[in-house]
């Protein structure tokens, strides 16, 4: 069987010029006369990859003109341009009028080369130290800084801090500084409690809270509506001037109906904007608690009288009697009063066995406060 040799195809990959090759073309370039695209396009070569070096060389390779006017430099060039720092001596910014190359400017930081069509222009010093270690803001600072705060030690600037609204200027022997955002109005606060729709409210003073806006200068204090309908035309219940972020409405609402609230901030700068409006709807939390129910009766008006403490939120008390040993409930032989004490004539000829109820402002009894025997 004959052997078959496998040869690896050849290398299409172009070998990479080195820089002394590059030199030695971009000084060709400049002997030649012609623009960087009449020499690429007559040497074959990309017009990109020869502008790069031409930067990347600029001060390496020593022009060596044949007029007054660089032949590296077409004369059009210069024109168009004004000022150029390819006049043939490095760190020199020269002036071309009608052709005619004099020297504007000796850059002792050396030069600052532009894009084409713009005037080059002397490099700015480094930054310099004023005096002493502490905090400087550069007058001019460099395009990528707005504003750079600068700290200095030992003679050398380093960015401190970007002063989002500025800077400062202090006076000599004092730290420059970064300025404080002008104070503005506080945003809306964000309603919290009740939730938005919330039913099952208690309407016997609800307490409302909400949280201090994210936006804006903090709040000093805040405004505050509760009203029947959503427009807010017929406001039952709010203030101005509260310093939390947390308000009962202390009064009874009616029940089953739904009540609208919304908060705004205020501070030294302003007032903010109203917050979202919420809605709750009201409902009557039963009223239970415990008391000793005290009674005496009055054999010579056939009368009976009680006394208990009172029952916070009520808004009346109910009593209820049962004859024998039976357990009284608010609604068997109910006496209804107003609060402690009360007289009535009982119900049971032989004695019975009573209870006090409190009525809540829907008008809705709780559970026994207590219960007493009469004979």
């Amino acid at each position: 069987m004959e052997k078959i040799e496998n040869s690896a195809a050849p290398s299409t990959k172009r070998r990479r010029r080195p820089r002394a090759a590059w030199i030695k073309e971009v000084r060709s370039l400049h002997d030649s006369g012609l623009s960087p695209e009449e020499y690429a396009a007559k040497k074959g070569m990309g017009l990109s990859t020869l502008k790069f070096w031409m930067r990347v060389l600029r001060n390496e390779v020593e022009a060596r003109p044949k007029s007054a006017v660089p032949v590296f430099l077409p004369v059009s060039v210069l024109q168009a341009v004004g000022r150029s720092c390819e006049g043939g001596t490095t760190g020199t910014l020269y002036s071309c009028n009608a052709g005619t190359l004099t020297v504007s400017q000796v850059c002792s930081n050396g030069c600052t080369y532009m894009a084409s069509g713009q005037n080059d222009v002397c490099a700015a010093p480094a930054p310099t130290c004023p005096n002493g270690n502490g905090l400087y803001v550069l007058r001019r600072p460099r395009r990528r800084w707005r504003h750079p705060l600068l700290v200095q030690r030992r003679q050398h600037l380093t960015v401190s801090q970007v002063c989002s609204n500025g800077c400062t200027y202090m006076a000599s022997g004092q730290n420059d500084v970064c300025k404080t955002a002008a104070p503005l109005a506080p945003g809306a606060p964000t309603l919290v409690s009740p939730s938005n729709g919330a039913t099952g409210v208690t309407v016997n003073a609800p307490t409302l809270t909400w949280a201090a806006p994210f936006t804006g200068t903090p709040p000093l204090a805040y405004d505050r509506q509760l009203a029947a309908d959503s427009g807010f035309t017929n406001v039952i219940g709010g203030g101005t001037s509260l310093s939390t972020t947390t308000w009962n409405v202390g009064q009874i609402l009616a029940y089953g109906q739904p009540f609208f609230w919304r908060v705004r901030a205020s501070n030294a700068t302003g007032t903010g904007p109203w917050s979202t409006t919420f809605s709750f709807t009201g409902t009557c939390a039963s009223i239970s608690w415990t008391t000793p129910l005290t009674g005496s009766h009055n054999s010579n008006t056939s009368t009976v009288t009680f006394t208990w403490q009172p029952a916070s939120g009520a808004t009346a008390y109910v009593l209820g009697e049962a004859c024998g040993n039976s357990t009284p409930t608010a609604t068997t032989n109910p006496h209804s009063a107003a609060g402690s004490p009360v007289t009535f004539t009982p119900s049971c000829a032989h004695g019975g066995v009573y209870a006090v109820f409190a009525v809540n402002s829907c008008g809705q009894p709780g559970g026994a406060g207590g219960q007493m025997v009469v004979t």
